[in-house]
């Protein structure tokens, strides 16, 4: 948003030695922290704190370099060039930067030819010690337990300051962000599967209805084929017979089978199924004890 200006500059006056004007935005405001064109002038101001001044801006524009060319190791070195990477500070040994939505701390040496070697891997700092229960920012007591000496140093100075706090809170509403999305996606994956498996229990259900709807068929289909074969060889009571054989498999009822056919050879045979007629007896009745035999032996 650009801001409207208040008043008209004018009359300016350059005569005293090192008056100039300075071009200044929000990213590098000026010592007086005002973000447009500032008129400045260096009447006054002795030697010494030019110096001084000069001194300052040299120390901070080496810290940019330096911490330019951490970044480009620590992409380099962990292959990160998708995330977001920001070198927060270092000392001689080490530095703590932020990787997307969290903190860490990474030892590293220089080499004779001023290269920055990375240690192979970076330590996460944990969250408990930079955030509170309620999510404000700040270094925790259980910090400087368990930090090592430097890297507790560095992430207190860092999160001392308003810049350090507002990346450490935009990174904690990535990781919240990150967290609910994750959440959201385990919920319906655990849905998923729920209604998969209510699925295979009523697919299982229904398969357990046709097997025994074929079994059913299939011992109906038995016994039918049961009670023509013992029909053949018995006049009267095949069925019950065949009833009293459900249990049996097919080689036991094959003996029965076989027992009833020799039965009835014997009697056709031995002439007993002639017809005998007796003017002062009653109807003859055919008796079969062969049979009752087999009923009380493979009854249930």
């Amino acid at each position: 948003m650009t801001e409207k200006a208040k008043r008209r500059l004018k009359n300016f006056n350059f005569e005293a030695t090192g008056s100039h004007v300075a071009l200044c935005s929000k990213d590098n405001p000026g010592a007086n922290k005002y973000t447009t064109i500032c008129l400045k002038s260096t009447e006054g101001i002795t030697d010494t704190q030019v110096a001084e001044q000069i001194a300052l801006i040299e120390k901070a524009k080496y810290s940019s370099q330096v911490k330019a060319v951490i970044e480009s190791a620590i992409r380099e070195k962990y292959d990160d060039n998708e995330w977001w990477v920001y070198v927060e500070d270092y000392n001689d040994t080490e530095a703590i930067f932020w990787k997307d939505d969290s903190l860490y701390s990474v030892a590293y040496t220089v080499d004779q030819d001023g290269n920055y070697i990375l240690a192979e891997t970076a330590n996460e700092v944990k969250r408990e010690y930079i955030y509170s229960p309620t999510g404000k920012v700040g270094i925790s007591e259980d910090a400087e337990k368990k930090l090592e000496e430097g890297v507790y140093v560095l992430v207190a100075k860092a999160l001392s300051t308003p810049e350090t706090i507002g990346r450490a809170e935009q990174a904690l509403a990535t990781y919240n962000k990150k967290k609910e999305k994750m959440q959201e996606e385990i919920q319906k994956a655990v849905e998923a599967k729920d209604a998969e498996i209510a699925k295979l229990q009523a697919d299982m259900a229904s398969l357990q209805e046709i097997v025994k709807a074929a079994e059913a068929e299939k011992k109906a289909n038995m016994l039918k084929s049961r009670e023509g074969q013992v029909a053949a060889l018995l006049k009267d009571g095949a069925v019950e017979l065949v009833k009293s054989t459900e249990t049996l498999n097919d080689e036991a009822f094959a003996q029965i089978v076989k027992a009833l056919s020799v039965q009835k050879a014997a009697i056709e045979e031995s002439g007993l199924m002639n017809e005998i007629s007796n003017p002062g007896a009653g109807t003859a009745q055919e008796i079969n004890k062969t049979q009752e035999i087999i009923k009380a032996r493979y009854a249930k």
